[in-house]
């Protein structure tokens, strides 16, 4: 979704038709992005608005050089937007969970991963990412989908790198975990 250079610089100039445009062309990758870290639709909408307002003001306020494309610049925003807010609303701290075994997770398994990539779709993919618990979920679509490094993430959320580290793979085990057992009960749905 390359972004007219014009319609750039007419938001930069406060043009309100071009600020509605660019926000219908950006609206649904955002949301895409939004609900990776909001489980809730409605949530994740008010969270693209703010993030879309955030944009707006940057722009205004010649915060965007051009020198990195404009739709990262973008995304960037709009992923600490979904931070700031968990940082916002964070109430409690999570227990830590005891990592899974691998090899006990492999040997129960008996299926390879590989067949997930043929049998699942990312709709399926997504909403065994929102089982995960809050945080896991969050470090996970950081990490893994975003692609920060460790440290990154660890500075974003304000815990430290090792725990990054273990919600990442604790996330792993639980997905592979999940995509398992799916596959197993399609391949028993379709004895």
């Amino acid at each position: 979704m390359p972004i007219n250079a014009s319609l750039i610089e007419k938001c930069k100039n406060e043009d309100r038709k071009a600020q509605f445009e660019l926000y219908r062309e950006c609206y649904g990758q955002m949301m895409q992005v939004a609900l990776r870290y909001q489980n809730n639709k409605e949530d994740a909408q008010a969270l693209v608005n703010q993030g879309l307002l955030k944009v707006f003001n940057a722009l205004t306020n010649n915060k965007y050089d051009g020198a990195t494309p404009f739709e990262f610049w973008m995304r960037r925003i709009m992923i600490n937007t979904m931070i700031d807010e968990y940082r916002r609303s964070k109430k409690h701290v999570e227990n830590m969970q005891e990592v899974e075994d691998i090899q006990t997770l492999n040997s129960q398994a008996g299926t390879s991963l590989n067949e997930a990539d043929v049998n699942l779709d990312a709709e399926e993919l997504r909403l065994m990412i929102e089982k995960l618990p809050e945080l896991s979920q969050k470090v996970f679509n950081l990490c893994v989908l975003d692609g920060y490094e460790y440290s990154e993430a660890s500075e974003m959320l304000g815990i430290a790198e090792s725990t990054i580290r273990w919600h990442v793979h604790n996330s792993r085990q639980k997905l592979k975990k999940m995509i398992t057992e799916a596959i197993n009960s399609e391949k028993r749905m379709a004895l």
